[in-house]
């Protein structure tokens, strides 16, 4: 663009061009007003130890966050193990009953008896009953950790009554040779273990499914029974 000079001026002057000025340097970030600063990170209280990685892994992860997701030792409580002992202690007490009751009860008279054709073998009996006394005893014991309340009292009184009803069975049975009695026995400890199934449920669902077989057992064992009263006494 041509630049107008005075008039009588011929001489050439230099035209300066202002250089762009240096940017400013960032300004550094500055505080919110009212944030709290982070100062370092709390543990986690009750945080779940870490499990299914590799002990490189684990180590880690472990030194990162704290002893609060460290491994804690595995601890039982005091009225756990008492209800282990008890309800260990019963079961096994009702199943060595009836293994002496029938060891030495008359061999004779029983088989002499006319059962049902639906009677299974001995050895049948010797295998269910252990298995049965084994699913009683933990769903009894998972009614006895559960929190205290009228329910589980309830059902723990139940489970008592049908354990001693069946303790109670053999020695009637084959000991004193009285099917009569021991079918009546039977029918109450069928009764006290249903009703221990139905309260175990309002405790514990799992527990009270736990008995059901055991239930089923009784009933068939009480047809068994029941036939044998019938034809022979």
């Amino acid at each position: 663009m041509p630049i107008d000079k005075p008039d009588g001026d011929n001489t050439t002057r230099p035209v300066s061009v202002a250089e762009p000025p240096a940017p400013l340097p960032p300004e550094p970030p500055q505080p919110i007003a009212g944030a709290t600063p982070i100062t370092g990170a709390t543990p986690i209280t009750g945080a779940t130890p870490i499990t299914g990685a590799t002990p490189i892994a684990r180590e880690a992860v472990e030194d990162v966050a704290g002893p609060a997701v460290r491994r804690r030792p595995l601890r039982v409580h005091p009225r756990s193990l008492l209800g282990m002992a008890l309800i260990g202690g019963a079961t096994l007490t009702a199943l060595l009953l009836g293994r002496v009751a029938m060891k030495r009860g008359p061999k004779r008279w029983y088989r002499s008896l006319a059962k049902p054709p639906w009677t299974p073998p001995d050895k049948v009996f010797g295998l269910v009953w252990p298995l049965l006394y084994t699913l009683s005893a933990v769903s009894a014991w998972r009614v006895w950790r559960s929190p205290p309340s009228k329910h589980r009292s309830a059902a723990l009184g139940m489970w008592a009554a049908q354990m001693a009803t069946n303790a109670a069975w053999s020695p009637i049975f084959f000991g004193k040779r009285k099917p009569g009695a021991a079918f009546a026995d039977l029918s109450a400890n069928l009764g006290s273990a249903a009703g221990y199934a139905v309260a175990a449920r309002k405790v514990d669902a799992l527990a009270g499914l736990m008995m059901l077989p055991y239930v089923a057992w009784v009933t068939f064992a009480g047809t068994i029974n029941a036939s044998v009263v019938r034809h022979n006494v």
